[in-house]
């Protein structure tokens, strides 16, 4: 027989399993805008390739695959530069803050304390090292418990520095992430482009097929050809009747006088005979 195994869990490890699946839950809906919004992001930038190459590709300024990919990878890099610079200002903005509060306090400035100078001083900080808020759960170690407040948001001082420097760091190393993501989204375009628009491929060619479209075009050609020869000599004929009006045929315009008498003198003679 199969052993059969029974599972009591305790109100305890109900909470614990409600609240792993809660944070699971929330840490791929996370994870899933994440990736929405950077793969967004990397077609918008692809598509700006398509907007730098274009006339250069439809002028055949270009003409063959190597040269694509050379004057491809100066404008991407061009372009990373010209909108890099910003936050690479930015980002050295921040160490420059950083540097001036460290030789104030003799490079022994912490912007990691929650006491008087780091920036965490404005932050809610738990203590997760606390041994009694951990719990086995099937032989595994995990949390069962709210851990102790180590820190509630304060406002301190000394702390002015690092209050200046996360903020600006932040914004400059974000900003800076995004314009490489560019950067790499824009490369990767650029191989896709460089193989299909350069790419010499025989697959669903049809010969027979091309000719028979050939002819049909050539019929429809001459055709149309046919017909326009029509069209100008009536147009040519109108033409002529409009600046000529009275140069026209004697019998339509000026039928022949049919005499009565000579008619009947003529059926008398015969008559007579």
């Amino acid at each position: 027989m199969m052993p059969q195994i029974l599972l009591q869990l305790s109100e305890t490890d109900k909470r614990i399993l409600i609240a792993v699946c809660l944070v699971l839950i929330l840490v791929f809906i996370i994870a899933g805008y994440i990736g929405v919004l950077t793969a967004r992001i990397m077609t918008w930038q692809g598509k700006r390739l398509d907007t730098m190459m274009s006339d250069i590709v439809i002028t055949r300024v270009v003409e063959d695959k190597k040269g694509f990919l050379k004057v491809a990878r100066k404008k991407n890099w061009r372009y990373f530069f010209k909108t890099a610079w910003i936050p690479l200002l930015v980002l050295i903005f921040s160490f420059i803050i950083l540097f001036i509060a460290e030789a104030i306090y003799e490079f022994t400035y912490d912007i990691f304390d929650y006491h008087k100078q780091g920036f965490t001083t404005l932050l809610f900080l738990w203590d997760f090292n606390d041994p009694e808020i951990y719990t086995d759960f099937f032989g595994i170690k995990i949390i069962a418990n709210w851990p102790p407040l180590l820190n509630s948001p304060h406002f301190e001082l000394e702390a002015i520095w690092s209050y200046l420097f996360v903020p600006i760091f932040l914004v400059g190393a974000i900003w800076y992430l995004i314009c490489l993501q560019c950067l790499i989204a824009r490369t990767i375009r650029m191989y896709k482009l460089a193989d299909s628009v350069y790419s010499k491929s025989l697959e669903g060619f049809n010969i027979n097929e091309e000719n028979m479209q050939q002819m049909r075009m050539n019929q429809a050609n001459l055709q149309q050809m046919r017909w326009n020869q029509a069209i100008n000599q009536v147009n040519q004929q109108m033409n002529q009747f409009a600046q000529n009006p009275n140069n026209q045929n004697n019998i339509t315009n000026n039928p022949p006088i049919i005499d009565k008498g000579n008619i009947d003198a003529t059926e008398g003679s015969k008559e007579k005979k």
